[in-house]
């Protein structure tokens, strides 16, 4: 018999505790790539900070040197440019070097010394003064802008007041660079600004300012000048003052409020970081109403000087101006002379015109008389040579030619009327005049023509016009704030 075994299944027991970890299996197959992952923060660019610094004279950054350290203001910027910039408004000027104090007083006369072998007590005495030999501003009390020191010992007490018993020493560098004043005409401009925006006071600047190699060391270049304003400014105004030319090396000055009286200033340009083929012709000041000034600004600029130096200069001309002015009296004084020629020569053909003539002589007067008038240059003064002669010879015959000729004679002058025309003149011939009926009107100084009208032409040796000449529509004439300048105005036409 046959029994089949049947498994029956039971209930689920129990869940059993954990057993050990297994061993390690094998290593996976590489997986797909991921997605892009999320973007990190931003780095830095990488660019390379700069720390610039400069010097200066002012705050403004008058006197700008990016070498020499020995000014009163220093001058900061950062950026990411490796060459320094030499446009001073791009700095932070900040003043880091105090005002030079001034000089303390003198103290007391100190203890004597012991005194020597002989009994007699030396004593050591100072004094001041602004030249090499001690004759200019002497003082053995004042020492206030001295520039230089006297020193002496002898045996008596009290400052010997000679200079020459001294000896002299400089106090500070006194490389003043000659008395030298490169502005033109500089002693007194004037101008109204009227409504314009900017208004450039320029003072002009001589050639040799440019041939002179100091220009270029550091802080010898130096300015002054006087300035008024009229009407006062409400509020202190900075001005600027600029050489003309790119990169406008300049300096700012404060012009104070409520001050019409002249305010003097005195000033470095610091032309050391210049080239030496930088040039321009003039320097100007920067008003307008752009800048801070009224309208209508009436502005004087008084003693202005341009030197080259350590020392700021009293006032003195430019030899240029100097020598315009010796040329000037030189040519007043050929015109002059001119005039006391023909003098004497009038005075030499007088007496030869009280010669008589006859009525024979007529002809070859008024023969001469014509060419003269066609005289060239080459044959004028034949012909003037010519018309003396004739006319001391005609000088009776007035009354003999009728209807010719009529004349009137008076105490020293007389007039005369004849087919040539009208003649009016001294008796003595020094000088006449003729209306010739032709149209020209003739003056003559001793028988010579020095003036002539004739076909709206006016011909004259020397002339003088003391207020105004006008050609076209432009006219030229005296300016009415500066008798020593001219102008020339467009006065316009129909």
């Amino acid at each position: 018999m046959t029994v089949e075994k049947k498994a029956i299944k039971g209930d689920k027991g129990d869940r059993g505790e954990r057993g050990e970890r297994g061993l390690q299996g094998l290593q996976g197959l590489q997986g797909a790539k991921g997605d892009q992952g999320i973007p990190g923060a931003k780095g830095a660019d990488g660019r390379t900070q700069y720390t610039h610094l400069a010097y200066a004279d002012t705050i403004s950054g008058g006197g700008f040197s990016q070498t020499n350290a020995d000014k009163a203001y220093i001058g900061v910027y950062v950026d990411f440019t490796a060459q320094d910039s030499k446009n001073p408004a791009d700095y932070r000027w900040t003043k880091w070097r105090g005002s030079d104090g001034q000089n303390g007083k003198d103290g007391a006369q100190g203890i004597p010394g012991k005194p020597g072998a002989d009994g007699r007590t030396p004593y050591f005495h100072r004094a001041w003064a602004n030249s090499a030999d001690g004759r200019d501003g002497f003082s053995t009390s004042d020492s206030t802008n001295k520039r230089y020191l006297g020193t002496l010992t002898d045996f008596t007490e009290a400052d010997s007041q000679d200079p020459t018993r001294y000896k002299w020493t400089a106090l500070f560098d006194n490389v003043i660079g000659g008395n030298r004043n490169y502005f033109k005409n500089g002693r007194t401009q004037r101008i109204n600004t009227g409504g314009t925006g900017t208004y450039d006071m320029r003072t002009y600047i001589v050639d040799d300012f440019w041939k002179n190699p100091d220009r270029l060391k550091p802080n010898y270049v130096r300015i002054s000048f006087e300035i008024s304003l009229s009407p006062a400014l409400s509020k202190d105004t900075q001005v600027a003052v600029h050489f003309s030319a790119t990169p406008w090396y300049n300096s700012r000055l404060t012009l104070k409020a409520g001050v019409t009286t002249p305010q003097k200033f005195e000033f470095v340009i610091n032309l050391s970081g210049a080239t030496e083929t930088y040039k321009t012709d003039n320097v100007f000041v920067r008003f307008g109403t752009n800048h801070g000034f009224p309208a209508n600004l009436a502005v004087t600029l008084d003693n202005a000087m341009l030197s080259i130096g350590t020392n700021f200069l009293g006032y003195v001309k430019a030899i240029e101006d100097v020598e315009s002015d010796i040329n000037s009296k030189a040519d007043q004084v050929l015109t002059q002379e001119q005039l006391n020629a023909l003098n004497e020569k009038a005075g030499i053909i007088q007496a030869e015109l009280e010669a008589k003539a006859s009525a024979a002589t007529l002809d070859n007067w008024l023969k001469a008389y014509q060419d003269y008038v066609k005289a060239n240059d080459k044959a004028r003064a034949q012909a003037e040579k010519d018309l003396v002669s004739a006319t001391q010879r005609v000088s009776n015959i007035a009354k003999d030619l009728g209807e010719l000729s009529d004349r009137w004679n008076f105490i020293d002058t007389y007039m005369s009327s004849s087919n040539d025309g009208l003649v009016i003149g001294k008796n003595d011939g020094s000088s006449s005049m003729m209306f010739n009926p032709n149209g020209r009107i003739s003056m003559f100084s001793a028988g010579v023509e020095v003036m002539y009208i004739s076909q709206g032409v006016i011909h004259i040796e020397n002339g003088i016009f003391s207020k105004t000449i006008q050609i076209g529509r432009f006219r030229e004439e005296q300016y009415h704030l500066n008798a020593d300048m001219n102008v020339i105005r467009y006065v316009g036409g129909a």
